[in-house]
């Protein structure tokens, strides 16, 4: 039996337009494939790592004036956004490495992809995390302002700070929390706070090569104890008649 992994949505965003405030609800929603079709189904005994996760925030009764921006994603293993242990999947331009950023700020649904992961503290045999991202609306026009320009070098990367007179392109921050997403433990990578990776297969390879090595040794050790030992038994002993 399957569990499917709930959804956090009902976060409100309120934006000033030319006519007054209206408000937009934002939702998180996991995904298994990059067409973001297939809801994410995470089994009870957890997903495997390495399984990529596809991340949408979409705004809902939102003008199509505004789009939505992610500013940060992060995971901890708190669903009520606590710090103490996290992991960033990107901040800005700044990603994860196996961070797939689909498209932020230029439409009215943001997404984002990630492989599951393990934080390295983690030593029960399944592991339970939530994603939280940062999330603005922006005037349409207005939103690759706000965005750094990440296909080119450090150097030319900008972002623009918010001052208080944009109220009518831009809103405040708010945090999206998605529901639990649980991995289990097994021979694969493990990724934990900081972004540190355990290659455990590693291990095992040079484990089987030093095992096969030493068996091979140890044959050769035998088979020449055994060839000295054949040739004195085959010797003739010559006595000397007195």
């Amino acid at each position: 039996m399957e569990q499917q992994c709930p959804q956090r949505s009902g976060v409100r965003l309120a934006v000033k337009d030319n006519n007054g405030s209206f408000v937009s609800t934002l939702s998180m929603g996991l995904f298994t494939d990059n067409s973001y079709s297939s809801i994410l189904q995470i089994p009870l005994g957890g997903l495997e790592l390495k399984t990529r996760i596809f991340v949408e925030v979409r705004a809902s009764n939102l003008s199509n004036r505004f789009n939505v921006l992610l500013d940060r994603c992060y995971a901890t293993s708190s669903p009520f956004n606590i710090k103490d242990t996290y992991h960033d999947l990107f901040v800005g331009c700044d990603l994860d490495s196996q961070t797939v950023i689909g498209t932020n700020g230029e439409q009215q649904g943001a997404r984002f992809s990630f492989e599951a992961f393990r934080f390295v503290q983690s030593t029960e045999a399944l592991s339970i995390y939530y994603v939280h991202c940062a999330t603005r609306l922006c005037v349409n026009s207005f939103c690759p302002s706000l965005t750094q320009n990440c296909t080119s070098g450090t150097s030319s990367r900008r972002r623009r700070s918010i001052s208080n007179n944009q109220g009518t392109t831009v809103s405040d921050s708010a945090m999206i929390t998605s529901g639990p997403i649980t991995t289990r433990l097994d021979n694969g990578n493990m990724l934990g706070s900081g972004g540190i990776q355990k290659n455990h297969d590693t291990v095992v390879v040079v484990s089987v090569i030093a095992g096969t090595v030493g068996v091979i040794f140890l044959t050769l050790v035998a088979f020449v104890v055994y060839q000295k030992s054949n040739s004195i038994s085959n010797k003739t002993i010559l006595c000397t008649k007195e």
